[in-house]
């Protein structure tokens, strides 16, 4: 199968282009500074018998606001005005967030309503509203809830925990519950499922998040342990705000969530 992967730089995009390859799949890999998402012309490189394209490619939400809406948004409607072009329709997959839910103090499910209550979380849901309406590529929308793995950096949330626990900085948490409670999902993990969807896209929309659930006062205490450090906790009296999905998919884990976690510590290089 011949795919083609935008944004195959980038924590998920390279993780999941080298299973594919492994997995004996032909792989384009696109990528800044070469592939220029701002630049309508720059989707004439995706080739015209593609597969499956792969839109991995996003700004986040500790970028600034025109690059956010720029990349996520504006990039993604060149993408679909390309495909709408092509001869050939091909199976369009898009990494999309759980942050179009918004925080919420239940677990969502895809029927759940979507309110995101961040710009990054609006320019996903943005960018779904457009491929939805692509009328000739079938498309596969993924939402993720907080993937992590080695080779991830802050600002992402876990390396960030990571590192602020071993500057021995604080880490701030709710007064009711050591929240927020989210349910992340190792990128070996992850890039199993989106390979298995590839395969066999049987519904539109996905979640894909881990099957064990924590608090980030949980998620620090476990850090700690590894890195041998007391976590410093900034216990704020706030609402409760959750992001936790029902994963969509079952399969066998590679590692446990804490297994994970200090392969993540030790590939960063804080345990010598």
């Amino acid at each position: 199968m011949k795919i083609t992967v935008l944004g195959s730089s980038g924590f998920i995009g390279s993780a999941l282009s080298q299973f594919l390859e492994e997995s004996g799949d032909q792989v384009i890999r696109l990528k800044r500074p070469d592939f220029d998402l701002n630049s309508p012309n720059t989707f004439t490189r995706i080739p015209s018998d593609t597969d499956v394209v792969i839109h991995a490619a996003s700004c986040m939400g500790n970028d600034s606001d025109e690059l956010i809406w720029k990349t996520n948004v504006i990039s993604t409607y060149y993408l679909i005005q390309h495909l709408n072009m092509q001869s050939c329709p091909c199976l369009m997959i898009y990494l999309s967030s759980g942050a179009v839910y918004g925080t919420q103090s239940r677990p969502v499910d895809i029927s759940s309503p979507l309110r995101p209550d961040s710009l990054y979380g609006v320019s996903k849901l943005l960018a779904e509203h457009m491929i939805e309406k692509t009328p000739k590529s079938k498309s596969v929308i993924l939402r993720l809830f907080f993937p992590f793995g080695p080779g991830q950096s802050p600002p992402r949330l876990i390396p960030r925990l990571i590192q602020r626990i071993f500057n021995n900085e604080s880490v701030t948490i709710n007064a009711h519950s050591g929240g927020p409670i989210i349910n992340p999902i190792y990128i070996d993990d992850l890039v199993c499922q989106i390979a298995e969807i590839i395969q066999n896209p049987i519904h539109t929309h996905y979640n894909l998040g881990g099957f064990e659930i924590f608090s980030i006062q949980e998620i620090s205490e476990i850090i700690s342990q590894y890195l041998f450090r007391t976590p410093i906790f900034r216990i704020q009296d706030q609402p409760v705000k959750n992001l936790i999905c029902r994963p969509d998919l079952s399969f066998k884990k590679k590692l446990s969530f804490k297994e994970a976690i200090a392969v993540t510590i030790d590939k960063a290089g804080y345990i010598s």
